[in-house]
């Protein structure tokens, strides 16, 4: 029923005869078949059941368990929602340097670049470095960490935009270095954006909302934390490093995806 009225309206829109086809008075008038706006509507109904950790739920829902494995979406791949459990009036003091930014991107010498991070790090010489990158290819997505030699590695689901995947590569370091002995940690990352979501206290992502969860279990441990942006392709040697890995990452055919559900 409620295809035939979305017709007739289209029909009456665009001033077509009765007789003109469905499908080209819909691509006319601009209209999503609703057919297909009900398969979208279901499987961002299904997605939102596995980012709340709810996806044993659509067993009661043959026809949209049907939907979501016809088109061949991995709701294990979906990240689960954290719940916030740092009141959002809290900040971290001091954790977040991008002081490099004060140096206009455009205009500035890897030499100055270098030289600038050089002073900078300096005042974190008692702190584990660590390098993050990510890249993104046509296929693939790939991240890199860094931790003097050691090497780290995932693939990320092609879905994966290059921001979540930088977001994901500092989440993936924090969880490491909790791993460790108490040490102060600094992660140095070269995305601007993904830094910026952490330091949103009112409205932070999923992601952003996992770190800042990471972050407080290092400080409960007594661990003094720092997240440095650095500049890209500016010569700094781990993160020409990371950025290499992450490259060779997101072109490797070998590696299994990493699922994105972090608990």
């Amino acid at each position: 029923m409620l295809d035939t009225i979305n017709n007739t309206g289209a029909r009456l829109a665009t001033g077509a005869f009765r007789s003109s086809p469905i499908d080209s008075l819909l691509n006319i008038a601009n209209i999503m078949p609703l057919h297909i706006k009900r398969q979208e509507i279901a499987m961002i109904f299904a997605t939102k059941l596995a980012r709340d950790r709810m996806i044993y739920s659509l067993n009661s829902y043959p026809s949209l368990l049907a939907i979501v494995e016809k088109n061949n979406i991995n709701l294990k791949n979906i990240l689960t929602s954290q719940l916030p459990v740092i009141p959002p009036w809290t900040s971290f003091p001091n954790i977040i340097d991008t002081s490099l930014t004060e140096l206009p991107k455009n205009s500035t010498s890897s030499q100055v670049y270098i030289q600038n991070f050089k002073n900078t790090i300096s005042q974190y010489s008692n702190y584990t470095e660590i390098y993050t990158d990510a890249s993104k290819s046509e296929n693939n997505v790939g991240i890199t960490i860094i931790h003097k030699d050691e090497v780290i590695t995932y693939k990320l689901p092609t879905e994966c935009s290059i921001y979540s995947a930088e977001a994901i590569a500092i989440l993936k370091a924090f969880e490491y270095a909790l791993g460790k002995q108490n040490q102060n940690v600094i992660v140095l990352s070269d995305s601007l954006s993904a830094i910026s979501s952490i330091a949103n206290t009112h409205r932070p992502n999923d992601i952003a909302e996992k770190i800042r969860l990471l972050i407080s279990s290092h400080l409960s441990k007594g661990n003094v934390v720092k997240i440095m942006w650095i500049p890209s392709h500016s010569s700094i040697e781990g993160n020409e490093k990371a950025d290499m890995q992450a490259k060779h990452t997101a072109s490797s055919t070998s590696l299994d995806i990493t699922p994105l559900i972090t608990s």
